[in-house]
């Protein structure tokens, strides 16, 4: 089981003024920066460090590889009760937090995703949204199809609708609530693209306080949330 420290070159810590602490993970490279922008939220480094989350940010720099965490101090540097003056000891906490999900953890490989064809539905996602065709299998009647991302997460597993029931359902697996969020370390990049290629936006792009989101639709109806988390 790997840890922070093993996936970059640096892990520091220092004083951000008497009042605020910074924590820098410099990752040792694009794969390393992908895990531990998916490993290290707000949430877990906020628990590890003993910090109100409220107090904790999280900023991602994906040009450096660095994933960056600014936090209240404890007390203020230099009063009484300071027992890390120049504000290090925090990085050791971080730098030693596993990455690695336990053997016996279980994870979502796949979801369904009803369609009317399979090919115009391959050929929206692959040229669109830039999905990758990881699997295309005859199976008689049916075809096994399999989309991913570049990123790591469960794969799109296309279905076709074969009765009225399931015809039904095609662009309203959720009845209108959003189905599937799509993360993006390029947000303002990445709308632009899609806006590009014809893909329709319900809204304007908004800052929330987990991080950049917009909804789009696909080419059925169905609602997802283009999202790069803060």
């Amino acid at each position: 089981m790997s840890t922070v420290n093993d996936h970059c070159r640096l892990v520091r810590a220092k004083n951000a003024g008497p009042f605020r602490l910074t924590v820098d993970c410099f990752c040792k490279d694009d794969d390393a920066y992908a895990t531990l922008v998916d490993v290290l939220d707000v949430q877990r480094v906020a628990t590890a460090l003993n910090a109100d989350p409220d107090t904790v940010s999280r900023f991602t720099l994906a040009d450096l590889n660095v994933v960056k965490f600014g936090l209240q101090r404890p007390v203020v540097q230099g009063s009484v009760g300071d027992r890390d003056l120049h504000g290090a000891q925090w990085a050791h906490v971080v730098a030693n937090l596993t990455v690695d999900a336990p053997a016996a953890l279980k994870s979502i490989a796949s979801l369904t995703l009803v369609v009317k064809e399979y090919d115009e539905a391959i050929e929206w996602y692959t040229s669109k949204l830039d999905f990758v065709l990881k699997e295309d299998t005859s199976m008689g009647s049916k075809r096994w199809v399999v989309l991913s991302t570049s990123d790591a997460g469960p794969d799109l597993v296309l279905a076709r609708a074969s009765d009225a029931r399931q015809s039904a359902r095609v662009g309203d697996q959720t009845g209108g609530r959003v189905a599937f969020f799509l993360h993006t370390r390029d947000f303002n990049g990445d709308v632009q693209r899609f806006s590009e290629r014809g893909v329709r936006f319900l809204e304007s792009p908004r800052q929330e306080s987990y991080g950049q989101v917009v909804v789009f639709e696909d080419l059925y109806g169905n609602q997802w949330d283009l999202l790069q988390p803060s």
